[in-house]
């Protein structure tokens, strides 16, 4: 409305201007007496001034239009423009329009600054540490949190983590998207460090998250050496109980059967059976104890993993033709898959075969007395991109009351076995920074899957 206005006004005066002149010419060319002369001097002035005006009008438009340009290019959404209306009434209405579009701004602004400020006065209250990062080392945002798990009240930039701890500079400069790491950085700190990326016009930003683990984790351990200690309490107490019975019931043969006639000792040959019967079985318990015992030795003391470059496809072929004769000679089904390509990860082959061998091998005694069973590894990547192995049955499953308990060290539901294979299994997969899970549904299917996260 205010544009068709000024374009209105601008013909006005351009038909003012051209009449003006036109008149001029034609009474001092066509008439040319005294009059005529003198009017035409008038019909000049006239347009003279109509000239005039055009000019402010559309100097003092551009002027407003200019400043109202530069206030949206620098932000300046103070600038309030005056309803100064002395060379037309239109300018009141410009004004106006101009202030109502910068009053939009102003709110915009306002809506978004409100905005951020909530998210920032978010971001410092929560108990995570968050840090983003441009691509050239620079640190865009940390909050609070992360500052004081840091130990810095100030950063600019990575290059200032050298310092603090080398460890966590590598992590945050060797970025990997997507990533979890595990980092004991001080005295009673635990991190855990997730990484992702985000892309915000042209340029890509490292968001990375810190999180101290250091008193969940102490509650875990607590809560697994309670779990232990039951577990050590109840196989001992298992083999010291009838041990001490055993005793005491040879003490009594002792005492009651054994006579002593001319010098030697005479015991009836039934006594004597049942010595050796109970000897036996002293010994056999406190071997089983000994096993025991050393099951806990091997648990407490796996190797470090020897790391190398994996192909996880290769692993899984190898150790599905080592154990293919157990399996099919166990009347079960046996099969792999694997894609085409290479699935490159690092780790360590001979604790990796470890692991697989004995995941089949459970499988292979949930599969005992099933019809159609069959065993399937399975290798590929998730819909995340991470590297997995699945090793399924379709046995007896897992009970419900059990599924929790069954990585936890000499925990079993086989009536033979020390119950350390699964936590083993776990413990190795955690040193590859890496996760074993487990979903089953009774009497229908299992399935263990690997996942390797920091590849």
């Amino acid at each position: 409305m205010v544009f068709n206005r000024f374009q209105l006004q601008i013909i006005i005066y351009l038909i003012g201007i051209c009449l003006s002149f036109t008149a001029a010419l034609y009474l001092v060319f066509f008439i040319g007496n005294f009059p005529a002369v003198f009017g035409a001097i008038l019909c000049t002035i006239v347009g003279a001034i109509l000239f005039r005006y055009l000019y402010l009008f559309i100097a003092k438009t551009n002027q407003k239009l200019q400043r109202f340009i530069d206030s949206i290019k620098y932000a300046d959404f103070v600038l309030k423009f005056s309803s100064d209306d002395s060379l037309d009434r239109n300018f009141k209405g410009l004004n106006n329009s101009f202030n109502s579009i910068l009053e939009a701004f102003r709110k915009e602004r306002a809506s978004k600054e409100e905005n951020l400020q909530y998210l920032k006065t978010i971001l410092q209250q929560v108990n995570t540490g968050l840090m983003v990062v441009h691509n050239d080392g620079s640190v865009v945002l940390v909050n609070d949190r992360a500052k004081k798990i840091i130990n810095l009240r100030r950063i600019n930039h990575i290059d200032q983590l050298k310092s603090i701890d080398k460890r966590l500079y590598k992590i945050l400069d060797s970025f990997s998207v997507n990533s979890n790491y595990l980092l004991d950085f001080h005295d009673n700190t635990q991190l855990i460090i997730r990484s992702t990326s985000l892309k915000i016009k042209s340029k890509t930003v490292r968001i990375f998250t810190f999180q101290n683990i250091y008193s969940e984790l102490q509650q875990k351990e607590i809560e697994s050496w309670q779990n232990l200690i039951k577990i050590l309490r109840h196989e001992i107490m298992n083999s010291i109980t009838p041990i001490s019975s055993l005793n005491a019931t040879l003490q009594d043969i002792l005492d009651e059967d054994l006579v002593l006639e001319d010098s030697k000792y005479i015991l009836p040959e039934e006594s004597v059976e049942d010595l050796k019967e109970g000897l036996s079985t002293i010994g056999n318990r406190t071997d089983g104890l000994v096993k025991f015992i050393d099951s806990y030795r091997v648990y407490s003391n796996l190797p470090k993993p020897n790391f190398e470059q994996l192909d996880l496809n290769e692993l899984i072929q190898k150790t599905s033709q080592l154990l293919d004769p157990e399996v099919t000679k166990s009347g079960i089904a046996f099969e792999y898959s694997i894609p085409a390509k290479a699935i490159e990860i690092k780790g360590d082959s001979y604790l990796l075969e470890m692991v697989l061998i004995n995941l089949v091998k459970n499988a292979i005694q949930a599969n005992e007395g099933i019809a159609n069973a069959r065993i399937k590894i399975t290798g590929g990547y998730d819909e995340k991109g991470v590297p997995f192995v699945a090793v399924m049955d379709n046995g007896k499953g897992i009970v419900p009351e059990a599924i929790d308990k069954i990585f936890m060290p000499f925990f079993t539901t086989k009536k033979i076995g020390t119950g350390i294979g699964l936590s083993l299994s776990k413990q190795i997969m955690q040193l590859h920074h890496g996760t074993l899970v487990v979903k089953s549904e009774e009497g229908k299917q299992t399935t263990f899957t690997l996942k390797f996260l920091s590849q």
